[in-house]
């Protein structure tokens, strides 16, 4: 997200309180997760928003209204975001940073979501899907990715479910 939407700027906000409250001695990591996903998700995110048009589509031939699907954000299973979160609290070691990225390393466009979610489904061809522009955000961010290094290097964390597996966990679990 840009430093100017309100949504990063909390983020920002509570980064300077962790630094804040670490330089007074207490024991603080942050953790900065990206887009996560995953089976049970809730209304409101992409994948879960886009399975339930999928769904409307097969039952009824609804057109699926998208926003921009040209955006890519990174994406990691909630499972191992989990994992990340655990890996570093249930460890003996004082972490060596104050913040470590729980991302993938590499983003996925809103049109490869759109795609795989059709695949897992046994939709093919995907219909092409009608822009509503509604769902267009405005200055929204091309492309958003980050690197794990610090978690992967000092924990020995790596994500262990593909984009695809979760999709099609998350189809499965609908």
């Amino acid at each position: 997200e840009s430093h100017g939407s309100p949504y990063s700027v909390s983020k920002l906000a509570v980064e300077m309180m962790n630094d804040y409250y670490r330089g007074r001695g207490l024991d603080v990591v942050t953790m900065r997760p990206f887009n996560h996903f995953g089976p049970g998700q809730g209304k409101g995110f992409i994948v879960p928003d886009l399975l339930a048009k999928f769904k409307e589509y097969q039952a009824n031939g609804t057109p699926i209204e998208v926003g921009n699907l040209n955006t890519a954000r990174d994406y990691t299973d909630v499972r191992d975001v989990a994992k990340a979160y655990i890996a570093v609290a249930a460890s003996d070691n004082k972490p060596q940073y104050p913040v470590y990225n729980v991302c993938s390393g590499s983003s996925k466009t809103g049109r490869q979501i759109y795609e795989s979610l059709a695949n897992a489904l046994q939709i093919s061809p995907a219909p092409e899907p009608s822009v509503d522009q509604s769902l267009i955000r405005p200055n929204d961010v091309m492309d958003i990715y980050g690197d794990s290094s610090r978690l992967r290097q000092e924990y020995g964390w790596e994500p262990t479910y593909s984009f695809d597996q979760t999709v099609a966990d998350t189809v499965s679990a609908a």
